[in-house]
């Protein structure tokens, strides 16, 4: 037992850093941040609860603003156009909208609401021990009736030489 212990200490401290090296390294850097403000349709048209795009159902609102302000496609493959989540814990097992949520965000009292949209597209750069590969991420973020919203895309734009991986 004292050789395996022993074994597998030597085994850790030789390993360890080795592999802390293939690790990839990584920088961002913000190319636009921009607020916008808009208003947005609240009823069971455009607030949904949808596994498209994702695999599991997660509540969503429709925000048409972002085909203006957004770099990227936050649309789905649903045709209700961009479209923001508030994840999972929304929509029950068989996909559908939680009543409480429902009662919060759809009303015919007030079928609209003014909100801020912030979209941040930021240059990421990751370096491991041989190559630097560089990305684009765009996030958008808002918040509903007190439910916070986002949605993320993010495009590989290619490779650099190590040597160039840095701001």
């Amino acid at each position: 037992m004292k050789t395996m212990k022993k074994v597998i200490t030597i085994l850790t401290l030789t390993m360890t850093p080795l592999l802390a090296g293939d690790f990839p390294k990584e920088q961002k850097r913000v190319i636009k941040e921009e607020t916008h403000q808009t208003q947005i349709q609240l009823d069971t048209e455009n607030v949904r609860c949808s596994a498209l795009g994702y695999g599991a159902s997660e509540l969503k609102i429709s925000v048409p603003s972002l085909e203006w302000y957004a770099i990227f496609d936050h649309s789905n493959r649903d045709g209700r156009g961009p479209c923001v989540t508030a994840g999972r814990g929304f929509c029950d097992i068989f996909g559908g909208m939680d009543e409480e949520v429902s009662e919060v965000l759809i009303s015919e009292e007030k079928p609209t609401e003014d909100i801020s949209v912030t979209v941040t597209l930021t240059e990421v750069l990751h370096e491991t021990n041989e190559k630097c590969f560089r990305s684009l991420e765009e996030s958008v973020e808002t918040n509903v009736r007190g439910i916070p919203f986002t949605h993320l895309r993010i495009k590989d734009i290619g490779e650099l030489p190590k040597e160039k991986c840095k701001f």
